[in-house]
């Protein structure tokens, strides 16, 4: 279930040793470049968010040949995360992951301390800065569109993942593509399609239970 909720909000690539990736960040963040810092003046206007959302897993036991399908709206510390089969919501202090299929709902706590991007996603936006240091990896262009690459590394070198690599448009600094590294060997790839910046989004991020009839609540909080 943790690995779903991670693939649904970043992608990645396998590195071979998160070591080797960390005592490489040092000689290899580009805070200063032109392009990082209209990526963060770009990210710091972004109040609220939502995008439709594809997700492919790579992991060394399970092949996938269809990417998970869904869609995410976030704003401050809360998202709501649909896909296939499951369903996750966040007011920011409690997260809920629903599987309706099963009728079920585990609820969890958010630390307060909590600084990882999959709690809260809006940080990678928000709080880059503080959270992780940036290397801007240049550019590409692909069906004659031109993106700007970057990858991110968590000052936290204790989180449970080496790296996240971003993709954005090079004429609007949108999102495209980001790729999750994690350190337990499986990668995620996550494309955004129709990212809306400054959406409007629900007041309400809680999970209701009530509109669910039988439903079964394992509260671990």
């Amino acid at each position: 279930m943790k690995r779903l909720m991670v693939a649904a909000l970043v992608a990645g690539l396998l590195i071979a040793c998160g070591a080797t990736a960390a005592r490489g960040q040092k000689d290899s963040v580009d805070e200063g470049h032109p392009a990082v810092r209209e990526f963060a003046a770009r990210m710091a206007g972004i109040g609220s968010m939502a995008a439709e959302v594809e997700c492919m897993i790579n992991r060394p036991d399970v092949k996938m040949t269809a990417p998970l399908k869904g869609s995410i709206e976030a704003k401050g510390d809360c998202y709501v995360l649909k896909m296939d089969g499951l369903e996750i919501y966040s007011d920011g202090k409690s997260r809920w992951q629903f599987m309706p299929e099963d009728k079920e709902v585990t609820v969890t706590a958010l630390s307060d301390v909590a600084s990882s991007p999959f709690d809260r996603p809006m940080q990678l936006f928000q709080e880059y800065d503080n959270l992780f240091k940036v290397r801007y990896r240049g550019e590409h262009v692909k069906d004659g569109v031109r993106y700007l690459d970057f990858t991110f590394y968590p000052r936290d070198l204790r989180q449970p993942y080496t790296q996240i690599h971003v993709s954005v448009i090079a004429t609007s600094y949108i999102p495209y593509k980001l790729t999750y590294m994690g350190k337990d060997g499986v990668s995620y790839l996550l494309t955004l399609k129709n990212f809306k910046r400054n959406a409007p989004v629900r007041s309400n991020f809680a999970f209701d239970p009530k509109g669910v009839k039988g439903i079964e609540i394992i509260d671990l909080r």
